[in-house]
């Protein structure tokens, strides 16, 4: 017998999913092996510590299958029994507008799926009720999840990883630092995709800024999720891509600049670090601004603009990079002491 005849035809998974874990990724691969077309419902509640739609997000970034649909449930919805007196119609009700009419199996790994099923006449599948291949819960990483990475599901990290971009001008050891503030801290680090786009074209063209917007957001993105112990380092983001733009094509700049400020509001990081100009300029292919007098109007740009959109940022006083490491992780440790 065919193992497709055997399979159910439209299956259905709920759940909070808040965050994605290595549990929720074992179920869903399981409920794949089992039906034809899945539907994941995510849950909507009150007081969630993250949306209904990043965690549709999530979900579907981590199946990009053409038979999965995910869905974010668009009411509050009650979390037992005892929230309201109709809570077994109101999910059912749910449940029945969200899926195929021929809805026939319910899978999950906790005793209500049982109970729903009965609810919607249909079949059921429990998957790791013991939690023998998971065994930690949502809420207990929900409180600690640095401690509980290695469970998070990959795309989940984002959520909870902190973006620290280094900012200044060229040739003051922005990617030497980003480098070695990785290596501190166990996690990766985000190369600039300037230099890839203007190396590759031989030179800086408007439509070079154009590779360099999008090539960089699609950058820090896809790399997140590789992040490890909630850190993330940046060599330039798209602030410092728009402070380029306005010295190397003032003419253009007033006409782009809200595009850019839109860009960079949707991808800021959650602190920059900006680099002084006490480290000699050394020439490459890619850099065109050895005067003090430049180099000057890039510290001030910088300066000016994290001041002015209120993004939180250091100021490096040292120079040496060993120093500087020392420099932010000090200051790193203030701020998780509330000092």
């Amino acid at each position: 017998m065919e193992k497709e005849s055997l399979m159910y035809k439209n299956a259905v998974i709920i759940g909070k999913f808040m965050p994605l874990h290595k549990g929720h990724i074992h179920m869903v691969e399981f409920a794949k092996g089992v039906c034809e077309n899945l539907t994941i419902l995510v849950d909507c509640l009150d007081g969630q510590s993250l949306s209904t739609q990043q965690r549709v997000d999530v979900i579907k970034k981590t199946f990009p299958d053409s038979h999965i649909k995910v869905k974010g449930l668009k009411k509050e919805m009650p979390q037992s029994p005892d929230d309201h007196v109709d809570f077994w119609n109101i999910w059912r009700s749910e449940i029945v507008k969200n899926t195929p009419k021929d809805l026939d199996v319910i899978i999950g790994a906790m005793d209500y799926i049982k109970d729903l099923s009965r609810v919607l006449s249909i079949n059921f599948l429990m998957i790791d009720k013991q939690r023998s291949f998971m065994p930690i819960s949502a809420t207990e990483i929900r409180k600690d999840p640095i401690s509980n990475w290695k469970y998070l599901a990959p795309h989940s990290r984002s959520l909870f990883t902190k973006k620290i971009t280094i900012v200044g001008g060229e040739s003051t050891g922005k990617t030497t630092l980003a480098k070695n503030l990785a290596d501190f801290y166990e996690t990766i680090w985000v190369p600039e995709y300037a230099r890839t786009a203007i190396e590759e074209d031989e030179g800086c063209s408007l439509e070079t800024f154009n590779k360099i917007l999008i090539g960089q957001e699609s950058l820090m993105e896809s790399m997140t999720q590789h992040a490890e112990n909630g850190l993330i380092f940046n060599d330039t983001d798209l602030l410092a891509t728009k402070i380029w733009f306005k010295k190397m094509f003032p003419n253009d700049y007033l006409k782009e600049s809200k595009n850019m400020k839109e860009l960079i509001l949707k991808t800021k990081s959650d602190l920059y670090i900006l680099t002084n100009n006490k480290v000699d300029w050394k020439s490459d292919e890619v850099r065109f601004y050895p005067k003090k007098e430049d180099r000057d109007w890039f510290e001030k740009e910088f300066e000016d603009i994290l001041m002015k959109n209120n993004f939180p940022y250091l100021k490096l006083k040292t120079h040496s990079l060993s120093d500087r490491v020392l420099e932010v992780d000090n200051y790193l440790k203030g701020l998780k002491n509330g000092k």
